[in-house]
């Protein structure tokens, strides 16, 4: 059997929809209550080699984690992989003694919880969480927020593609080497006319804004959409 790899964020790892996460432990999963990368596999009857970063992260550390995996690619495999917010940078993780990746949600302060409630989810999510970090004077946390801040958050688009072009280069080279890559953007999950649903949209109760079982079950059908009736990113 063939092996399909999954590089991305929170949003490939399944945050939300885990055991001890909030929106799972009260609404626990139904019998055809899956994540999508389960459903994509089994699907496609692939094995499944996942490997995502936990949280929103850095792309420079998703990227990290395909290039490391790709000697253990084999003929007919396929790969799935997200950029994922731009804003999120490369760390080193004391506790874990180990190069890492920080973003707007590591350095949260729940207490600001209340400015996400309702309709005023949406609006905070795209902007401003820069401006809520600032509230936290811990000189450690505010340099990495500051060089967001300043590099990242106003600069999106011109990032994604940085990174897209060098998703891109692997991907011919793979194809050479008959393995398939498919692209999805964060954006899928970052807009505002998101079609999929989100757990926020469930109960907003849960500040969550990760894939739904049924979000899930919707975005999975986009990716295999995607394998199915599209040329991979190397064949483009």
């Amino acid at each position: 059997m063939n092996n399909i790899w999954f590089f991305g964020d929170s949003f490939t790892h399944g945050t939300g929809c885990k055991p001890g996460d909030e929106y799972y432990e009260k609404y626990p999963p139904k019998d055809n209550d899956r994540l999508w990368v389960d459903i994509v596999s089994d699907e496609l009857k692939l094995s499944q080699e996942r490997n995502p970063r936990y949280g929103m992260g850095a792309n420079p550390y998703i990227l990290s984690l395909f290039i490391n995996e790709i000697p253990n690619m084999l003929d007919n495999d396929i790969v799935v992989i997200s950029d994922s917010n731009p804003d999120g940078v490369l760390s080193f993780d004391k506790n874990k003694n180990k190069v890492g990746s920080v973003n707007s949600g590591t350095f949260w302060d729940q207490k600001y919880d209340k400015y996400f409630e309702g309709d005023n989810y949406y609006q905070h999510k795209q902007t401003t969480w820069h401006d809520y970090l600032e509230w936290s004077k811990d000189p450690n946390k505010m340099v990495i927020v500051d060089y967001s801040k300043e590099h990242f958050a106003p600069y999106r688009d011109f990032w994604s593609e940085w990174y897209f072009k060098q998703v891109k280069a692997i991907s011919t080279e793979l194809i050479r080497r008959n393995v398939k890559l498919y692209f999805w953007s964060y954006k899928e999950w970052f807009s505002d006319n998101t079609p999929y649903q989100l757990i926020v949209d469930v109960d907003d109760s849960i500040k969550d804004g990760h894939f739904s079982w049924l979000g899930h079950r919707q975005f999975s059908k986009f990716i295999l959409n995607k394998i199915k009736y599209t040329k991979s990113l190397g064949e483009q």
